[in-house]
């Protein structure tokens, strides 16, 4: 009996458009149940990948006013024991001293060297020095498997050289002291190795999973960029486009 005004055009739309992603998850929900009836692995992977990228479409109101930006800043500019809290240290004095005491929280910092030049190294460092102080750190390790990136923190802890481990040149008690080792690495709950290949968005649900189970995550170290499967017209799209995932 009456027309609805074209000033409400906008809100019209908007519940439209609500309505619309409604019926889309109810949908992405009912194939993700027909995959489980089913006991159909590769179906119940399609339902969630629709799902995902479906969800990541979805528009959130990132905008903030200043003063409430200005209010969290200044809290943690004139509370040291917060200003600390900034900061994640990574255990190479020189390069934490460079870097204001090291990498600052929330932020992502891309390694770039010529090959064998100890990229892979300073990592598995990192690593080690990030969980032995009660953090929690997340390895996406691509270009090697999850017992490489543990044995090379071993030996390195045990000082034992692996190609004279594997040659068999080594004395019982370099073999001791691998072993030993390789018992404390076990038991950091806070250190998770990933060696999976995936897309960045597929580690980014990883590393969200990790973070709800550890209570939260310190570092995420990436091994490398360049392996993860993402496909894009170039490479240097591809590489942006996992860089800007993987940020989040």
């Amino acid at each position: 009996n009456a027309t609805p005004n074209a000033y409400h055009a906008s809100e019209y739309a908007d519940l439209v458009l609500a309505a619309a992603r409604a019926r889309a998850w109810l949908q992405d929900a009912s194939e993700l149940a027909k995959a489980a009836y089913a006991i159909d692995d590769a179906a119940a992977r399609r339902a969630l990948d629709a799902a995902r990228q479906r969800f990541q479409g979805t528009a959130r109101d990132e905008a903030e006013g200043v003063a409430a930006v200005a209010s969290r800043l200044w809290d943690s500019l004139a509370d040291p024991d917060k200003l600390k809290l900034l900061v994640r240290p990574t255990g190479f004095e020189a390069l934490d001293h460079a870097l204001g005491g090291g990498p600052e929280i929330e932020t992502q910092t891309v390694i770039m060297a010529r090959p064998s030049m100890g990229k892979t190294a300073w990592l598995v460092q990192l690593a080690d020095f990030a969980t032995e102080h009660g953090g929690r750190c997340l390895v996406l390790t691509k270009e090697h498997r999850k017992e490489s990136w543990l044995r090379r923190m071993a030996f390195r802890r045990a000082r034992v050289n692996w190609l004279r481990y594997k040659q068999g040149r080594t004395t019982s008690a370099e073999g001791e002291r691998v072993m030993h080792e390789l018992q404390v690495l076990s038991a950091r709950a806070g250190l998770v190795l990933c060696d999976a290949p995936q897309t960045s968005a597929q580690a980014f649900d990883t590393a969200r999973r990790t973070a709800d189970r550890l209570g939260g995550l310190d570092w995420i170290l990436a091994d490398h960029l360049r392996l993860f499967t993402d496909r894009e017209e170039s490479e240097v799209r591809r590489l942006g486009r996992i860089s800007q995932i993987l940020r989040q």
